[in-house]
């Protein structure tokens, strides 16, 4: 037997062997004590009464009770059950309104709107047909990525228009999170095709896009860039300045750099999404040789062959 991840005869409180007739007496007696319209603002006896008119939908029935013990209770579960005005019977051949009127209330509890209506579950009967998520690319900048913004995107949508649905222009301002990654999908509920019968709609996907930086790279939250400096800076040190995402800074060149070697500048990376964290810049040094000298240069050089070849 598959193992069960929802024990509804704990939930009710039954045997597994109890008889049809001990479920429903026992369901009843539950229903009245739990019910919402007799606990108003009592969050954990909105809670129970689900668990148990859930449990009750499976084991209250002969059928689907015999479908539990076999398989467990994959496939049953409170999305699948829902108030309806046309059937009296929906739970197992169990009339809710038996225990509506025995405390004066005849209007059952709606799930998902939390208050009382004309209705009885049933399980689903119809499903609107539900449209596509509709899929946009949205093409942001390095540095727009990575401190956040808001794009107008521009689609078709289907909307509901009397009887048809109709593709419809739509114009949209989406936001965009720092530290947003490339090709990463952002969705926006609600905002994509309207169902058949128009009480529904589905999502905007938005994939972004990021255009390449030309000095910048990335590397999770941290940024990379090359800087060129001479061999005097290398081996005497100096300050330059270097770009940052928000701007220029001073960074510190140590006496005796050497090509290739990475310094860092703290937290002046990409910020972590939802927290104060940032990654840090790296920057590569690149120690620029002279292409070009006059032979007097050269001589120089020449006769300081053995300062030049110290490592």
């Amino acid at each position: 037997m598959t193992t069960q991840t929802k024990d509804y005869y704990k939930t009710l409180g039954v045997r597994k062997d109890a008889t049809q007739d001990e479920i429903k007496k026992v369901y009843r007696e539950a229903a009245k004590k739990y019910h919402p319209d007799k606990n108003t603002g009592n969050s954990y006896a909105e809670k129970k009464f689900k668990e148990i008119s859930e449990a009750y939908a499976v084991i209250g029935d002969k059928k689907k009770r015999s479908e539990y013990d076999t398989f467990g209770s994959m496939g049953f579960g409170s999305s699948n059950v829902r108030w309806s005005s046309s059937d009296s019977n929906g739970f197992g051949g169990f009339d809710f309104n038996d225990i509506f009127k025995s405390f004066n209330s005849e209007r059952p509890f709606d799930e998902r709107s939390g208050r009382s209506s004309n209705a009885r579950y049933e399980r689903p009967r119809h499903n609107p047909e539900i449209q596509e998520d509709i899929q946009v690319s949205v093409e942001v900048t390095f540095l727009e990525a990575a401190r956040g913004c808001k794009k107008e995107v521009s689609f078709k949508a289907l909307r509901k228009n009397g009887r048809s649905l109709l593709s419809e222009p739509v114009r949209l301002n989406v936001a965009i999170p720092e530290g947003v990654e490339n090709h990463s999908k952002i969705r926006v509920r609600g905002q994509g095709n309207d169902s058949s019968d128009g009480r529904m709609r589905s999502d905007l996907i938005a994939t972004i896009l990021i255009r390449p930086h030309p000095n910048f790279r990335r590397e999770g939250l941290n940024i990379l860039q090359n800087v060129t400096i001479s061999y005097y800076q290398a081996v005497m040190g100096d300050k330059i300045e270097v770009m940052t995402l928000d701007g220029t800074t001073t960074m510190i060149i140590p006496k005796g750099t050497n090509g290739g070697q990475k310094l860092r500048l703290k937290s002046k990376g990409i910020r972590a999404l939802k927290t104060t964290y940032e990654g840090d810049m790296i920057v590569t040094v690149k120690i620029a040789v002279p292409k070009f000298l006059t032979d007097d240069e050269l001589q120089i050089i020449e006769s300081n062959k053995s300062l030049f070849q110290k490592a």
